[in-house]
């Protein structure tokens, strides 16, 4: 139950990690364009993050998913910028 919590709560502190701006496209884009990218680099975000927390998780339980959360969500976060051109930044709900 408690390794259940510790999951959730690691993944409500990625979703909250999501805070996306457009980035510099070379030609102007709707808003609505950049928003649908925006969620596009989000949903990449998440299921790369979760799919290394998950693999991570089965391999060496909750400690082992923290430690590769800690050291992969950065890389993984830089791969979204390039690939989505955006910018990922991370925000806190005070």
């Amino acid at each position: 139950m408690q390794q259940k919590i510790m999951v959730w709560l690691l993944i409500f502190g990625i979703l909250g990690f999501l805070n996306l701006e457009a980035g510099f496209p070379q030609q102007p884009e709707t808003d609505l364009a950049a928003l649908q990218r925006a969620r596009r680099a989000a949903d990449a975000f998440l299921r790369r993050t979760l799919k290394a927390l998950a693999e991570h998780m089965e391999k060496g339980g909750v400690q082992a998913a923290v430690e590769a959360c800690h050291r992969e969500a950065q890389k993984i976060r830089e791969e979204i910028e390039q690939e989505f051109r955006v910018y990922v930044k991370r925000t806190t709900d005070k």
